[in-house]
């Protein structure tokens, strides 16, 4: 299945969020205080 453009913005969005320091994680895994700052994917 092709991903759509908000998957595909996701993905850019989230790799910058990493580049930028923070950590994204899922909310079934969420750990606020896994680093200074946490983003998690809606």
């Amino acid at each position: 299945m092709p991903d759509t453009p908000e998957r595909l913005a996701r993905i850019q969005i989230d790799a910058q969020l990493s580049a930028a320091g923070w950590t994204v994680q899922n909310i079934s895994d969420l750990n606020l205080h896994a680093s200074r700052g946490v983003a998690r994917p809606p």
